[in-house]
């Protein structure tokens, strides 16, 4: 056993400080031993008893500084200034605390730690390797600052947080739980991160920006203004979150997507490449959102729904279920795309129009207003379908299409080129429109019917069957073309009616074979069969005179040149 050589001795010179219990009186030291930079009869601080200073190695405490209770002051540590370390704290390696600093309570700072400013450091809070804390900061708790961490400002760390290796903590900042700052990270401002959260790697989080759960900022990642990152989720790549912004759970925003105004990203949503999400927008459930595509306004993407490309969701627009929204197409308004529908190229959906199950608007196509489109149908080209209509099934619109009114086109149908159908038409089954052709009002044309050039189906038509309308034609009024018709010219139908005993309006016109069919009621077929059966039904009654009449009114009408009109071909 050595008998260990004392380096100081008390002055005489004592000063008596007021404790919260009490009061305490410190001696002012001596140096007896040259060591460190210290010389033979340098004074030194104050200490309240020869424990609170080591006489081994070169631990020093200079100026003003006071070291009293249990505290002790050891290695080749320094306490300098106006500092403090008192209570059962200790100072030691070739950590320094300086000005107006205080280590109290169980703390411990070493290693080559620096404490200074206002900072306090408390409980049991740790400060060491090439830690800085300083400004106004308090570090108490279980609290650790390590590696080359600083921690400056108004900033507090305290419970469990962990600050370390070249991560910066200042302004009012406040770390807490379980935190961790790590890595190059900075967190500023009046920022708080606390509870299981982790920022590290070069990201930043600033402002009023919260994060705390078990939430994790990394990479680049910004996190700045109110937003406030919470749950399970991360921010990480180059992506920034701003404003009220809140993403949660476990959502992802990464690669460098912004999430900023006052967005919700949660559930198991992400956010990357280049998009951006903002205002009152919504994304969440498994929802992806990438490329350079916007979500903004208050619309919502959930469930499995994408949105990528340059494609732009916005308004009160709602896109879900499995739906995707990519290239450059638009969703707005009080729009809805949902299932497994697809919006895109530059295509746009707005007003209150819905898409829905498989359907697919593309090319340059519009659906707005109140237009439905559902099933499997396809709209695209130049197509649009709007105000109350109705397109569904398998049909495709496409072209120059326009479907309107309170038009429905189900089925297999096609209208395409620069077709137009509106008011209550109806096309379905596999009929097709197309060329100029036009179908309004309360028309008709299904089965396997086909209107086309510059046709005209209107008012209570019905076109069906194999039926071809083409050329200039006009079918109107109660006009039935059906069969094996084949009209293209404004003289291959007439209407005349009503006639016969079932009061039914007959329609003549010209069939595939370049001869006059009948319909009326549930009669059809050829001219001639058509008065073989007026003969057997109504015999020479007035009924039986009407109908003959109507038929040598119809073979002076219907022209059968077969001359095809410039416009008639297909």
């Amino acid at each position: 056993m050595y008998e260990i050589m004392k380096k100081f001795e008390f002055t005489g010179e004592t000063k008596t400080i007021n404790l919260l219990f009490g009061t305490a009186t410190l001696h002012r030291i001596r140096a007896v031993a040259k060591f460190g930079f210290v010389e033979i009869g340098e004074l030194g601080g104050w200490i309240e008893k020869e424990e609170n200073l080591s006489h081994e190695e070169n631990a020093w405490v200079y100026g003003d500084a006071k070291v009293y209770g249990n505290a002790k002051v050891y290695g080749n540590a320094e306490v300098r200034d106006k500092a403090e370390v008192c209570g059962n704290a200790i100072v030691y390696g070739n950590a320094k605390v300086g000005e107006n600093a205080k280590v109290q309570d169980k703390a411990e700072v070493c290693g080559n730690a620096i404490v200074y400013g206002n900072a306090k450091v408390g409980e049991d809070a740790e400060v060491y390797d090439n830690a800085e804390v300083c400004g106004n900061v308090i570090v108490f708790g279980n609290a650790k600052v390590r590696g080359k961490a600083e921690v400056c400002g108004n900033a507090i760390v305290c419970d469990n947080a962990k600050v370390g290796e070249n991560a910066e903590v200042y302004g009012k900042a406040l770390i807490y739980g379980d935190a961790k700052v790590y890595g190059n990270a900075k967190v500023y401002g009046n920022a708080k991160v606390g509870e299981d959260a982790e920022v590290y790697d070069k990201a930043e989080v600033y402002d009023k920006a919260e994060v705390y759960g078990n939430a994790q900022i990394y990479g680049n990642a910004i996190v700045r203004a109110n937003a406030k990152v919470y749950g399970k989720a991360e921010v990480c790549g180059k992506a920034g979150v701003g404003g009220k912004a809140e993403i949660r759970d476990d959502a992802k925003v990464y690669d460098k997507a912004i999430v900023c105004e006052d967005a919700n990203v949660y559930g198991k949503a992400q956010i990357y490449g280049d998009a951006k999400v903002w205002y009152d927008a919504k994304v969440y459930g498994n929802a992806e959102v990438c490329g350079k595509a916007e979500v903004r306004g208050k619309a919502e993407i959930r469930d499995d729904a994408n949105v990528y490309g340059n494609a732009n969701v916005y308004g009160n627009a709602n896109v879900y279920g499995n739906a995707k929204i990519y290239g450059n197409a638009k969703v707005y308004d009080n729009a809805k795309v949902w299932d497994d529908a697809k919006v895109y190229d530059n295509a746009e959906v707005c007003g209150n129009a819905k898409v829905w199950y498989d359907a697919k608007v593309y090319g340059n196509a519009k659906v707005y207003s109140n237009a439905e489109v559902y099933s499997n149908a396809k709209v695209y080209d130049n197509a649009k379908v709007w105000e109350d209509a109705i397109v569904c099934s398998n049909v495709k619109v496409y072209g120059n299409a326009i479907v309107c009114g309170n038009a429905k086109v189900y089925g297999n149908a096609k209208v395409y080129d620069n077709a137009k159908v509106w008011d209550d038409a109806k096309v379905y089954d596999n009929a097709e429109v197309c060329g100029n052709a036009k179908v309004w009002e309360d028309a008709k044309v299904y089965v396997n019917a086909k209107v086309y050039s510059n046709a005209e189906v209107y008012s209570n038509a019905k076109v069906y069957g194999n039926a071809k309308v083409y050329g200039n034609a006009e079918v109107c009024g109660k006009a039935e073309v059906c069969g094996k018709a084949e009209v293209f010219s404004t003289r291959h139908v007439l209407v005349i009616g009503t006639i016969g005993s079932q009061d039914d309006f007959a329609t003549f016109y010209r069939d595939k074979d370049n001869e006059i069919t009948v319909k009326c009621g549930y009669f059809l077929d050829k001219i001639d069969k058509f008065l073989e059966k007026v003969t057997e039904t109504h015999g020479d009654s007035n009924y039986a005179l009407v109908c003959r009449a109507a038929v040598e009114a119809a073979r002076l009408q219907i022209d059968l040149s077969n001359e095809v009109t410039k416009d008639a071909d297909e």
